[in-house]
């Protein structure tokens, strides 16, 4: 019944003697919970008679069958049985609730009797239907007449689906396990049960140190599938004709559907709620594209299509394809993918055409299939460019080195060239070989002629060296670049420089330079054929460029509008791209709950996008997330996976990796460890881009050295954007114990979406007030995080402990600050260093500390204060 209180409450009301109707409507798609939800809401009934009729398809054409499975002494015929069935239910003091399943299902004879008995008011009803299957127009009536509320039950949302999968396993679920169980089940609770149940008897899925994890595929059910062909085969058999081309072809246009079956049997399927007419996307060849009714009937369907049956339709869609496919791109591409198949034999040109297109649509799969027998057939620069790019794709680096090694003889142009050695590049940087891939431009170099050529050897030489740590060294490459009087110069600069800028503390010369990288992508070549496109891209760097600068909640609204795009757009590689970048604007704003969703969405969904570069950067924000949760099982099970995926690791900026781990040691309870390791994320991101050795300077006065933090934050250069100025401010009126300033910053972070920050500003200045004996800006400053923190959750830092642990109430603001140090793992030697006073001192509050809180030793204190 998890996130189903709401809907039986209302089932439950319905029901009641005082309600005004007589009942309720309750309609969703199969294995939604409908059933499950009505028994429960009639079981907390009192006393009340409660007859339950179920439709059946087997027993569809027999008159109230339903009914003489309860009443059996009855007669069959409509004209005596329906006053009879009556009889039995009227007349009653309390009128009866009569419980209907699967009314879609229902005789008419059936479909009457209940007509009569609930808009007479004899019954109070609640009555079951299948979204997925029509209605029958007698039942939904009742609904339309007024006599039922109605209640379109939903499937569960992502948080839903993985509390019911926790229920299920009996212990927390990693995300990427609960989001591949969400996606697969389309949120129905049947379907998730039987996808479970099915895994752990599989040992697919186990529980390991109290943590759920998939350690094999996750079977489908097959009981599961049972359910579902016992659904298909209740359906008539013309209708089933139609469901079995859909699945092999969906989307399909219904235009093509209807030259492969008949218009009957179309009708039969949408009738039966087989398939799906919606609105095309497949382009002008026509307006309407048809699917399949459900994922589960898609699936069922194909697995009960036997090898002839199967290349029976393909031929026959294979044979409309072609005739069709000069207009349609989509067609172009089933119909090679139909004949290679069934080994009919594919032109080059259809070969390349399909090729492209699986780029576009950055299906690695797809076009490496195309692509592969496109290279044996046609061996040139082009196919070779396409072929390596694929594998690449696909994480099969060194089998797309090898194509690209053989692509140097290919190679005849500066264009040619340059692209050649940017890609080897870009997969030798992937692999972490930096030197290889550095050396591989300086080549290159030495072979090209024009200037725009040579611009974009230097420039990604400079990128190169960003993502081996050096962003400032890339910056000093790339600097001259940019101020180029030659527009294609500046441009070749420019599609590296935004991150890089923005890394470097630039982030308002990033923002306008992303800007101008958009306008100009609206308007420069088609460059679909690259691993990582820069038209596709330049929104998305916009996106970071807001995020870097401060602006979060722009950031946020500009993540949500490019994720809804790529979700239209239908692009894998635009899905993660804007997926993380939603994450990783959520973790800026302290809200990791919000956060981990997306990361297990993509790591479901789009893993291998971009070779699993964007899948190991989801991991590394995952570590975060868990851990700013102090969920420590699932972010130890985020870095392991992250450490299994190489290749990859060395396209984070340099200190991200130390900062996650960081956060991590402090949910372990290593807050010495956890120090030391935002210590060595800010050494390490210092020389290389100043965004995140602030942010890790941030850290290290938040958890706990106020002073050295500061002190670490003013030996960097200038890093531009409100937030950075904030940090800075914070950092100070830290130090300094300010109220005023403390309540201006905490205001300005609020301004600009930086919750976690705003809050841990706000409970800060309530205990500095709270000591100075200001009782009206201690009242203010704790209301005011107190919302802010309510609305993060389970999140919890040093700071924070004011607001969220009653435990910390009534000490002194000494108090609190030794409590905090004490709890934090430090010794007693080691704060009265940090607080400049004696260890005697130091001993005495903490007596104090234990006396008021309740607590006997240290532990207890990190226990009370969490």
């Amino acid at each position: 019944m998890i996130a189903r209180e709401a809907e039986r409450t209302l089932i439950g009301d319905a029901l009641a003697d005082r309600a005004d109707g007589s009942g309720v409507l309750v309609v969703g798609a199969s294995g939604v919970g409908k059933t499950r939800l009505v028994h429960e809401a009639v079981s907390r009934l009192d006393r009340r008679t409660v007859v339950r009729l179920a439709g059946t398809a087997a027993a569809q054409g027999i008159p109230l069958a339903p009914v003489l499975a309860v009443f059996p002494d009855i007669t069959a015929a409509p004209e005596q049985g329906i006053p009879q069935a009556r009889a039995r239910l009227a007349g009653r003091r309390t009128r009866p609730v009569l419980m209907v399943d699967d009314a879609h299902w229902l005789d008419s004879a059936t479909q009457t009797l209940l007509h009569l008995l609930v808009s007479t008011r004899q019954v109070r009803a609640v009555v079951i239907a299948a979204g997925d299957f029509p209605i029958p127009p007698t039942v939904s009536d009742l609904w339309k007449n007024g006599h039922l509320e109605r209640i379109d039950l939903q499937p569960l949302a992502p948080i839903e689906s993985a509390r019911l999968v926790e229920a299920l396993v009996g212990a927390p679920v990693v995300a990427a396990v609960t989001a591949e169980l969400h996606v697969r089940s389309n949120g129905l609770p049947l379907a998730l049960r039987e996808l479970v149940t099915e895994a752990m008897a599989s040992k697919a899925l186990i529980v390991e140190g109290g943590l759920g994890r998939a350690v094999a595929p996750l079977p489908a059910s097959r009981r599961l599938g049972e359910v579902v062909a016992a659904n298909l085969a209740a359906t008539v058999h013309s209708g089933r004709e139609a469901l079995d081309v859909v699945v092999l072809a969906e989307p399909i246009s219904l235009q093509m559907l209807l030259r492969v079956v008949d218009q009957a049997q179309v009708s039969d399927a949408e009738r039966s709620g087989l398939i799906r007419v919606s609105s095309s996307r497949l382009g002008r060849l026509d307006r309407h594209v048809v699917t399949a009714g459900h994922r589960l009937y898609a699936q069922t369907a194909q697995a009960e299509l036997g090898p002839l049956r199967r290349r029976q339709i393909l031929e026959r869609l294979a044979d409309v394809a072609c005739e069709q496919a000069d207009g349609s791109e989509a067609l172009a591409l089933q119909a090679a993918a139909w004949c290679l198949e069934i080994g009919r034999p594919v032109t080059v040109d259809s070969l390349l055409r399909a090729t492209r297109l699986t780029h576009r649509s950055l299906d690695p799969a797809q076009a490496t299939q195309f692509a592969g027998q496109l290279w044996r057939q046609r061996p040139d620069f082009e196919t070779g460019l396409l072929y390596a790019t694929t594998l690449a794709r696909q994480q099969r680096y060194e089998s797309s080195l090898e194509v690209l090694r053989q692509l140097l003889a290919h190679a005849h142009s500066d264009e040619e060239r340059m692209t050649r050695a940017s890609m080897t590049n870009e997969i030798l940087a992937r692999l972490g070989r930096h030197d290889e891939a550095m050396a591989e431009l300086r080549q290159a170099e030495r072979t090209v002629r024009s200037r725009r050529a040579q611009a974009h050897l230097v420039a990604r030489r400079a990128f190169t060296a960003n993502l081996a740590g050096r962003t400032r060294e890339g910056l000093i490459l790339i600097d001259p670049l940019l101020r180029s009087d030659d527009q294609e110069e500046r441009h070749e600069a420019q599609t590296f420089a935004v991150v890089m800028l923005a890394l470097d503390g630039r982030a308002e010369e990033a923002l306008a330079l992303a800007h101008e990288l958009e306008l100009l992508s609206e308007v420069g070549p088609d460059d679909s054929d690259r691993l990582a496109p820069h038209r596709q891209m330049a929104a998305v760097q916009r996106g970071y460029a807001l995020m870097y600068s401060g602006r979060l909640i722009e950031a946020q609204q500009w993540a949500a509008q490019g994720l809804r795009m790529a979700e239209e757009h239908g692009s894998e590689f635009l899905l993660a791209a804007w997926l993380n970048l939603g994450a990783r604007v959520e973790l800026e704003r302290g809200d990791p709950g919000r956060a981990i969703l997306p990361l297990g969405r993509l790591i479901a969904e789009v893993p291998e996008v971009s070779g699993g570069a964007q899948r190991a950067l989801a991991h590394s924000a995952l570590v975060e997330a868990h851990a700013m949760l102090g969920q420590v099982s699932p972010a130890r099970e985020a870095l392991a996976a992250l450490a299994e995926n190489p290749g990859n690791v060395a396209w984070h900026p340099a200190g991200s990796a130390q900062i996650a781990a960081a956060l991590l040691a402090f949910a372990e309870g290593d807050p010495a460890g956890a120090m030391a390791l935002f210590e060595d994320g800010y050494h390490r991101a210092a020389p290389a881009n100043g965004s995140i050795a602030l942010s890790a300077a941030h850290m290290v006065s938040r958890y706990g050295l106020r002073r050295a933090g500061l002190d670490m934050a003013r030996e960097l250069p200038a890093v531009q954007g409100k937030l950075p100025e904030l940090r800075l401010a914070h950092l100070e009126a830290l130090v300094a114990g300010d109220v005023e300033r403390l309540l201006a910053v905490a205001e300005g972070f609020a301004e600009l979406g930086a919750d976690l920050l705003a809050a841990e500003a706000f409970a800060v200045a309530a205990a500095q007030a709270t000591a100075r004996g200001d009782t009206r800006r201690a009242a203010n400053a704790t209301m005011a995080g107190k919302q802010i923190a309510t609305r993060l959750g389970n999140v919890r830092t040093p700071d924070l402990l004011a607001l969220t642990s009653p435990a910390s109430i009534g000490l002194t603001k000494r108090e609190r600050e030794v409590a905090r140090l004490a709890a934090n793992g430090m010794t007693s030697q080691a704060i009265a260093g940090s607080l400049v006073v004696s260890v005697r001192t130091v001993e005495n509050h903490l007596q104090n500390v234990f006396r008021k809180v309740g607590v006997r030793n240290r532990q207890e204190l990190r226990d009370a204060l969490g």
